[in-house]
């Protein structure tokens, strides 16, 4: 009695896979206690083994009916029904938290966390969008993680081997623990059946290369099952009704000339300061040593990913040192032994969000490497004069779309972080167009510069060049082009 106790406790627990196994047991013991027979199908139903769960119910049929001439009770026979139908509910008190364990110290964040808490509480599709190297991941889990009181279920599904074309669905059954071998189970309906009725937080990891097959998924568990909220990490946004796209910012970065206290309060200041710490590296609070830590985390843009790898490097050579490599390029950066290929170096990450790009969107990506300090769209159409208006705009938004270009509305500017500005150079660089967008871009800020000087003659030079302030960038970057081809007339033209 006790053991039957036991195993019906542990269905009801929720622990399944010790249940099975003992209830299996007592059943070759007694092959009629439909009590037995009944915690046996629930559990197999629980453990995502549904076709097992129906079996169980014929093997007790033909015990009951063989041996003794009975049919089931009519309550074993509605279970059958439920299963059959997918209307079991999950036990209230079942909770299963599937999520990694942490490796590493969660650093800041405590804004985006208190904001992600109440859009997940407020909507049932929220999906953190931007750049590669962001911390989107490390994010949605600590988010999931101080979320699981709320949920009877909370799992990760890491999206990253799955490819287009693949099932979606059965990688998400894999996560959430379903046996999906049997070809003749349809994984949609199996997942759907697994998480109807069930309190359930979703997170859908490492979307950006999925994004038809994850909004098809991401439609279908909401519209059956009611109770799952989705948490989606990627570069770009579903665009599905009823989502509520969050982008992620960047750590915040320390202003020039900070104090200790100030650089330490930031958030990318915080974790180079922490992961430094890891890699039993100890900080010296000189001012030189400030200097080149703020330097390390302005050049990095406040990427997490970028910060974990320069600190990695950190103890092969000075800071300052470090920090002249990483403004010269992202061979300075370093690597991590990370098990996903893509984070390992700043490249790879880099270059798996420029593989997901048409090819008139990867030409303006780079391209626009050129510019230094951000550009207009009039800026950008022009440099990229072959291709049509049209083109052009549609390439710049597929780039803000995917998180590989920033557009600031207020200023009516594009930017790209300083990481992939870096990379676009070392493609152009390597491509027969390098001179052609370099002479493109010189010759079209030597002309904005020599009409605006001989259209306001009238004007104090002051004022002339406070009309410059926001491309100062790129007149630099077109003065030293010119310099460098030894054209002294158009030079004397841009300084006169």
């Amino acid at each position: 009695v006790m053991l039957r106790r036991r195993a019906r406790a542990l269905v009801e627990a929720g622990r399944t896979a010790e249940a099975v196994p003992e209830l299996e047991r007592l059943l070759t013991r007694d092959p009629y206690d439909e009590s037995l027979w009944s915690a046996l199908m629930i559990g197999l139903y629980r453990e995502g083994r549904h076709v097992d769960a129906i079996a169980a119910y014929q093997r007790a049929e033909a015990a009951l009916g063989e041996d003794l001439g009975l049919e089931p009770s009519p309550e074993l026979a509605a279970l059958e029904e439920q299963i059959l139908l997918h209307e079991l509910r999950p036990s209230d008190r079942q909770r299963t938290i599937m999520l990694p364990p942490a490796l590493t110290s969660f650093v800041g964040r405590d804004s985006e966390l208190a904001e992600l808490a109440i859009l997940i509480s407020d909507h049932r599709l929220v999906s953190i969008v931007g750049v590669g190297g962001g911390g989107k991941t490390r994010l949605a889990v600590e988010a999931a993680r101080r979320m699981v009181e709320d949920f009877g279920a909370v799992s990760l599904v890491d999206l990253t081997s799955t490819q287009p074309g693949d099932d979606v669905f059965a990688a998400i059954g894999e996560s959430i623990g379903l046996d999906l071998v049997d070809p003749d189970l349809d994984p949609a309906l199996e997942v759907t059946a697994a998480l109807r009725g069930e309190a359930a937080l979703v997170v859908l990891d490492n979307a950006e290369h999925l994004l038809d097959g994850v909004a098809g998924a991401a439609q279908e568990i909401l519209g059956g099952c009611p109770d799952v909220r989705i948490l989606v990490t990627s570069r770009a946004a579903l665009r599905l009704p009823g989502e509520r796209v969050y982008r992620i910012p960047g750590l915040g970065t320390p202003t020039a000339g900070a104090s200790w206290d100030s650089f330490a309060a930031s958030g990318a200041g915080a974790l180079l300061i922490e992961r430094l710490a890891d890699a039993g590296i100890a900080v010296d609070h000189t001012e030189a040593t400030l200097r080149d830590l703020e330097r390390l985390c302005i050049a990095l843009e406040g990427l997490p990913l970028a910060i974990e790898l320069v600190a990695g490097r950190a103890g092969r050579t000075s800071l300052g040192m470090l920090a002249d490599a990483v403004e010269d390029g992202l061979a300075g950066y370093g690597a991590l032994r990370s098990a996903d290929v893509r984070h390992r170096t700043m490249q790879a990450m880099i270059q798996w969000s420029f593989g997901l790009l048409d090819t008139v969107a990867q030409r303006i990506f780079t391209e626009i490497a050129v510019f230094s300090g951000g550009f207009t769209t009039d800026a950008a159409v022009h440099l990229v004069s072959d291709l049509a208006q049209n083109e052009v705009l549609d390439g710049l938004g597929a780039l803000v779309e995917h998180s590989m270009l920033r557009f600031d509305p207020q200023r009516v500017r594009y930017r790209q972080l300083e990481p992939f500005r870096q990379f676009g150079i070392e493609l152009l660089q390597e491509s027969d167009r390098w001179n052609d967008v370099r002479e493109a871009h010189a010759g079209a800020f030597h002309d904005i510069v020599v009409a605006s000087l001989n259209g306001q003659r009238s004007l104090l030079r002051k004022e002339i060049f406070d009309g410059f302030r926001a491309e100062s960038g790129n007149i630099r970057e077109a003065l030293e082009y010119i310099e460098s081809q030894g054209d002294w007339r158009r030079l004397c033209g841009m300084v006169a």
